[in-house]
C-alpha cells in the first residue's frame, strides 16, 4: 500500500527529489523564492516537522554535513530514497490526472512537472482532460435533472462548478499544447 502524503510532505519530497543533498535551510529558501509558503501552507516549523516525518517513513535519508565551515550549526542534508522517488512521481501523475477544479495538490504536482518524462506528463494531462469532460457531463446532467426545483443559491453553485470545470478543460487543453511545443526537455 502506498503512503499517504500531506501537502507539506509532498512538496518537500518534490524539492528533495529535484535537489539531492539539500539542507532544511536551503529547502526553506526554495520554499520562499518559489512562493510555496503562501499557496502551500508551508512554515519553517512545518518544513522541519515534515522532514522528520519523511525520514521516519523512510522516504528520505539524512546525514550531518560535517564538512561545513564557518558559523552556525552543522546542517542536516536530505536525499530521496528509492521508495520516496517512486512515491512522489506516482503521486504527481495521480494529482495531474484526477483533480477536478484547481486545487493545491494539482498545483504542487504541476510546479515540479519537470521531474517527470514529457510523455508521462502529457499522458497524465490527457487523462485529466478526459476525467474533466466526464465530470462536466455528470454535473450538467445532475443540474438539468434538478434544475426545476433548485433555489437561487443551488443554481448559482451549479453554474459556478460548471464554469470552473469548463475553464479547467480549456486550461488543460492549452497546457497540453504548450508542453508539446516546449523546447526545453523535461
Amino acid at each position: 500500500m502506498m503512503e499517504l502524503l500531506t501537502n507539506v510532505e509532498f512538496i518537500l519530497l518534490q524539492i528533495i527529489t529535484e535537489i539531492e543533498n539539500i539542507s532544511g535551510y536551503n529547502i526553506a529558501h526554495i520554499v520562499n523564492i518559489r512562493g510555496y509558503r503562501e499557496w502551500a501552507d508551508l512554515s519553517k516549523t512545518s518544513i522541519y516537522n515534515g522532514l522528520r516525518k519523511l525520514e521516519k517513513k523512510r522516504l528520505v535519508s539524512a546525514y550531518l554535513d560535517t564538512e561545513k565551515r564557518g558559523k552556525g550549526p552543522v546542517p542536516r542534508k536530505y536525499s530521496v530514497t528509492k521508495e520516496g522517488k517512486t512515491l512522489v512521481l506516482k503521486k504527481m501523475v495521480e494529482y495531474l490526472s484526477t483533480t477536478r477544479e484547481r486545487n493545491k495538490r494539482f498545483d504542487l504536482a504541476l510546479s515540479s512537472v519537470q521531474l517527470l518524462e514529457k510523455s508521462i506528463v502529457l499522458q497524465a494531462l490527457s487523462k485529466r482532460e478526459s476525467f474533466l469532460i466526464a465530470e462536466e457531463k455528470k454535473v450538467r446532467a445532475d443540474y438539468n435533472r434538478c434544475r426545476p426545483c433548485l433555489s437561487l443559491g443551488a443554481e448559482s453553485l451549479y453554474r459556478h462548478i460548471l464554469s470552473s470545470i469548463t475553464n479547467e478543460i480549456l486550461f488543460t487543453k492549452e497546457l497540453i499544447d504548450f508542453i508539446k511545443e516546449y523546447s526545453k526537455s523535461i
